[in-house]
């Protein structure tokens, strides 16, 4: 697999929802070694489309029309982020942190 498509609905603080966007393309990248991950966000929720952004997703198109909600039609945005465009924040250095507390104590 080299890619995964995403759609997601974070309640709560903006805080959680993007540090939950940022760890998708983490996990994804460093550890499913995947190349693209999608995310697809209504388009009425411009506050998720924002966080997409903020953790550099790049708008990508429109699947028009695509969900039926109380009887109303939708669109829904899709965004996506390359493995060449990102940086770990938070999975690699982790593990890369481990592994020199491990070299460390067997040293």
């Amino acid at each position: 697999m080299t890619a995964i498509r995403l759609g997601f609905t974070v309640g709560g603080e903006r805080e959680v929802g993007q540090e939950a966007v940022a760890l998708l393309p983490d996990y994804g990248f460093s550890i499913l070694n995947l190349n693209s991950v999608e995310l697809g966000v209504y388009a009425f929720n411009t506050r998720a489309i924002r966080c997409c952004g903020r953790v550099d997703f790049k708008r990508v198109g429109v699947l028009r029309e695509s969900r039926i909600l109380g009887g109303v039609a939708h669109d829904t945005v899709v965004t996506d982020i390359l493995a060449s465009e990102f940086e770990s924040p938070v999975v690699v250095p982790s593990i890369r942190a481990s592994l020199d507390r491990t070299s460390a104590s067997a040293g």
